[in-house]
């Protein structure tokens, strides 16, 4: 993220990497067709935030990912009316918040359906690994997994939320990129799933939807080694408070982590050369979503480390599987936590007074 190119926020005139700022654009609107009178609009809306590239031609601006700089350039006064004077006819709209809230909402939402996407179509090797069996010596660490209860309670608070105009460094760990809280998504009853009021509600922001808390943590892993870097948790049930939300969100990761429990499985059996049927699939499990997890380490007490948690670690993958590249399976994780990191700027985490 920090590697981004960089560019200068209109309003604060801080020069910041790409990626911890929202790219704006004019866009024209042609006059109604059935309406000779009517003139057409000229509006200032995102661009670059539900895909990765650009979908907008003609000259575009930049804004810190922050909902407080945006209000600031709606309503207040400073260095962007120069830059906003070019555009004679240019009209903000009174919602532009919510509009990039949204979008950023949808960014996660389809990086999480991505990144099922991708895991199904990296898989590990039968048979073309360095160890003696056939099978790779390296050992598998899996894109998503479930923590263990006695790693989530070893979860605290490294620092309190932060906010402010300047950036704060973002988290640098090399094995687990994020923690997302699953416990309390749920699969709504079949006479909501198509009501529509979720899609709706998204535009409706209110300040409450602003004020969710994504505090960074320590966390004690299974090998019993505490985390050297901070890591975000965050809640998906209040940043994403929909029904319809809570669908796609279940479904991409019941996809990920089933695919990440075969591809464990295929490991397994084939290092200690079992039957498929003589795998576990006793664990505890959140509902529709089957667990993920690393082998115990040796000496590690099973009983303790059996019950598995609501709570979903983000990783930065491993080594390369199948005829993939490593930097295939260590990337995988990466653009569904940078959506994450950008959303977490927008509600004012991540930042620090200047």
């Amino acid at each position: 993220m920090a590697t981004s190119p960089k560019r200068m926020c209109i309003v604060t005139r801080q020069v910041l990497p790409s990626s911890f700022l929202i790219n704006l654009r004019p866009t024209y609107f042609p006059p109604d067709a059935t309406n000779s009178t009517a003139a057409g609009l000229l509006q200032l809306l995102p661009d670059r935030i539900l895909t990765r590239g650009r979908s907008k031609k003609g000259k575009g601006m930049w804004v810190s990912c922050h909902n407080e700089v945006i209000d600031q350039m709606i309503n207040g006064k400073g260095p962007h009316f120069g830059t906003l004077r070019q555009f004679p006819s240019l009209t903000i709209p009174p919602n532009l918040k919510a509009i990039v809230h949204a979008q950023l909402s949808e960014r996660v939402l389809l990086e999480m359906e991505c990144l099922a996407r991708r895991s199904e179509s990296l898989l590990p090797p039968r048979g073309n690994g360095q160890g003696s069996d056939g099978f790779s010596a390296t050992p598998y660490t899996p894109t998503l997994r479930r923590l263990t209860n006695m790693e989530a309670a070893s979860i605290s608070i490294s620092s309190p939320p932060s906010s402010g105009s300047t950036l704060a460094s973002a988290p640098s760990s090399k094995t687990i990129l994020a923690l997302l809280d699953i416990s309390a998504l749920s699969s709504p009853s079949p006479s909501n799933i198509h009501d529509g009021t979720g899609s709706q509600q998204i535009q409706q922001k209110s300040q409450k939807d602003l004020e969710v808390d994504v505090p960074l943590v320590h966390l004690t892993t299974g090998e019993r080694t505490p985390m050297t870097d901070s890591i975000p948790l965050y809640d998906l049930s209040a940043l994403f408070p929909h029904s319809d939300q809570h669908i796609r969100l279940l479904r991409s990761l019941r996809r990920v982590l089933s695919m990440e429990r075969r591809n464990k499985r295929r490991l397994v059996v084939g290092r200690n050369h079992q039957s498929p049927s003589s795998f576990s699939t006793s664990q505890t499990e959140h509902p529709g979503i089957p667990y993920s997890h690393p082998e115990p380490p040796a000496g590690a007490d099973a009983s303790a480390d059996s019950a598995h948690s609501d709570i979903l670690a983000l990783c930065s993958g491993s080594a390369g599987q199948g005829e993939h590249t490593e930097d295939d399976r260590c990337i995988l994780g990466y653009p569904l936590f940078i959506a994450l990191w950008r959303l977490r700027c927008f509600l004012g985490h991540g930042w620090q007074a200047s």
